[in-house]
């Protein structure tokens, strides 16, 4: 069951690399839509859609001059998205080669790095990108920390978040985090001894939050699951612990572990793009998912 759970919301979230290898009849393919520049084509000769994608991602950008002033921001935005979602079926070592020569030359115009990196946020990161990938995000936040150019503020915000990536990685370990319980004691999240943990990130003062709570400790599915022990849930709110939310976190749910962490906000130290939230973590406190909503976890256990 385990498993299961891991591998169905693995399913649900949208992963980098994909690989999808797959013959291709390029006599059948639509007409390409109207495009910022020409994008470039792989040879008939090149049959699998991967090894397709793994000739036009390097090239993605010959045909725009990056040094010069990006003039449509809106147009260009479409071309960086399109050169994204390539990203998805190319070989991982091919991705990440060609968004480091991107961005250097890039940075050979800092009105457009400046300008790309805001759309780097916003469409890898942010919680309305159509492609969330933290190994090509972290690409652009190394950049952009080390450059000297760029404003002190701007360096200082995508510093912080290349932290938050590296502290919440998938594989990542959570085993170091403290949180405070009902008593307003400091626990350490390694003492719950558990095959899988569920972090549920739940503002307590929060309406919104108040009916997702009701219907996650009212899911029979999951219910179920918590039931025998081995599965647990730490419902964490992301808040410095008092007396007040203590009284109200006495009404959570008899099965839950309740507690607080301010580091867990969504401005806080880890990757909480939103809340409320969960990240899903095996028996060493490991990171087997992370950003994941209420209804795609009751999927997960409804498959």
């Amino acid at each position: 069951m385990k498993k299961l759970i891991a591998l169905a919301l693995t399913a649900m979230t949208m992963m980098p690399f994909a690989g999808m290898a797959q013959d291709v009849n390029t006599s059948e393919a639509p007409a390409m839509p109207k495009t910022l520049f020409p994008y470039p084509v792989a040879p008939d000769t090149i049959k699998t859609f991967e090894n397709r994608v793994n000739y036009i991602v390097p090239r993605f950008w010959e045909k725009y001059d990056l040094s010069k002033p990006i003039a449509d921001l809106q147009a260009f935005d479409g071309a960086f998205r399109d050169y994204l979602g390539f990203m998805r079926y190319c070989h991982k070592n091919v991705a990440i080669s060609s968004v480091r020569d991107f961005i250097f030359k890039a940075q050979s115009n800092m009105g457009n790095f400046d300008k790309i990196m805001k759309l780097a946020d916003q469409d890898l990161y942010q919680v309305g990108a159509e492609y969330w990938s933290d190994d090509l995000y972290s690409e652009f936040l190394k950049a952009a920390s080390k450059n000297k150019v760029m404003s002190n503020e701007s360096r200082k915000y995508y510093s912080k978040q290349l932290e938050r990536i590296n502290r919440t990685l998938l594989g990542g370990s959570l085993a170091e985090v403290e949180y405070y319980n009902l008593d307003g004691n400091k626990v350490k999240l390694r003492d719950i001894e558990a095959e899988m943990l569920f972090v549920y990130i739940s503002k307590d003062a929060d309406s919104d939050h108040s009916f997702e709570r009701v219907r996650l400790s009212t899911d029979v599915n999951i219910n179920y699951v918590l039931s025998d022990g081995k599965v647990k849930l730490l419902c964490l709110s992301p808040e410095k612990f008092n007396k007040e939310w203590a009284k109200h976190a006495l009404e959570y749910s008899d099965k839950w572990i309740v507690g607080t962490c301010e580091d867990f906000a969504v401005d806080g130290s880890y990757d909480v793009r939103f809340v409320p939230s969960f990240i899903v973590l095996d028996k060493d406190k490991n990171i087997i998912q992370k950003n994941v909503g209420l209804d795609a976890l009751k999927a997960a256990f409804e498959r």
